[in-house]
């Protein structure tokens, strides 16, 4: 990847600049000119400076900013390092060129610590350990020169791979470390347990003789319930020689067969008796049975003879009503107590016609 431009605000001398990088740039500048701060914004950029003194005194928030291009579009984009001197969060901000990276449109991290987002550090294809990357000014030491052997070691053997080795024989180191010991424990225990070893010198002994008590509890369990059912048997036979007297005279007061025949068939005679008196208190039920349906009809009948009754005197005493007065309409005589018999009889003929009409 190649950085082609950088952005940078109120980064100690470096109030406002914008600088197009090539595949090599020089910049070069009278003393205090501002090419040491630029060094340093860059070592900002790269290792999360914290921090708020180099921020343009004056000023309340710093930024730098790189755009970098590339063959892979995974890391062409645009990443922002912003302090500031009040409440708003310092952050880092990507911006990828492609529409389609995971990160698009924009990516923020405000939760930063010390370190350096490892979505920043790869944007940028730095290492998480900055190893490969240095930055070096006038004023500083030769790298490497003044640094220790283990440091110089580590350095190199980063810078050729050859820290995998380190690596593996470090881990080797402490993998033999844990089974040394674990060997020592081991070897503690292994003692321990053959100085026990004559604690269990006797134990098959123990165990046949275990097996003999055993097999003696399981034969007196046995014998045990043997002699449980035996004694139940005594009981029986006990009582049972308890019963036999009473037994003998029950059977002694038992009648003879003859006896037994004859009761029988009195008790045969009986139940036929029996059959014939329940018959007939049967038929006298039916009896009475058809007496009550007969009262029940005859006293229907007396009803509705005494209603033909009620109705033949109601008519009665309508057809007096309708005589007395149809007579008293039709007679020429004015007294109806003195009608003549041809004209009484006249008129009930003429009312008995009116009725029959």
């Amino acid at each position: 990847m190649t950085i082609d431009s950088i952005t940078i605000r109120n980064f100690q001398s470096l109030t406002d600049v914008n600088l197009s990088l090539s595949g090599l740039t020089v910049i070069v500048g009278a003393s205090s000119s501002g090419k040491s701060a630029f060094i340093r914004s860059m070592r900002a950029l790269a290792g999360n400076r914290r921090g708020t003194d180099f921020i343009t005194h004056g000023e309340r928030t710093a930024s730098i900013s790189v755009h970098q291009h590339g063959t892979d579009p995974a890391r062409a984009g645009t990443i922002t390092l912003t302090r500031s001197t009040q409440t708003a969060p310092n952050s880092y901000t990507l911006i990828p060129d492609d529409p389609n990276h995971p990160l698009a449109p924009k990516a923020e991290f405000t939760k930063l610590g010390g370190d350096v987002p490892p979505e920043v550090s790869q944007f940028l294809g730095i290492p998480t350990d900055q190893l490969a990357l240095v930055i070096a000014s006038q004023f500083d030491k030769p790298y490497l020169l003044d640094a220790p052997g283990t440091e110089v070691a580590r350095v190199l053997a980063s810078l050729t791979n050859a820290h995998i080795i380190l690596n593996g024989a470090r881990e080797s180191n402490r993998l033999k470390l844990t089974a040394s010991q674990t060997l020592k424990t081991r070897s503690h225990d292994l003692e321990a347990i053959q100085a026990r070893i004559p604690e269990f010198r006797a134990l098959q002994a123990q165990r046949t003789a275990l097996d003999s008590a055993l097999a003696l509890i399981d034969s007196a369990q046995k014998i045990q319930a043997r002699v449980t059912r035996l004694a139940q048997l005594a009981d029986t036979v006990a009582i049972a020689e308890q019963r036999i007297p009473a037994l003998t005279q029950q059977l002694a007061s038992i009648p003879d067969p003859i006896s037994i025949d004859a009761a029988a068939q009195r008790l045969a005679d009986a139940r036929s008796r029996l059959s014939t008196y329940m018959r007939a208190i049967q038929a006298v039920s039916d009896a009475q049975r058809v007496v009550r349906e007969r009262e029940a009809q005859l006293s229907v009948a007396a009803e509705e003879h005494n209603s033909a009754i009620d109705a033949a005197r109601a008519g009665m005493q309508d057809i007096a009503q309708g005589f007395r007065a149809h007579f008293v309409e039709h007679s020429t005589t004015m007294d109806a107590g003195k009608l003549e018999v041809d004209e009484a009889a006249r008129l009930s003929a003429q009312y008995m016609a009116t009725l029959d009409s």
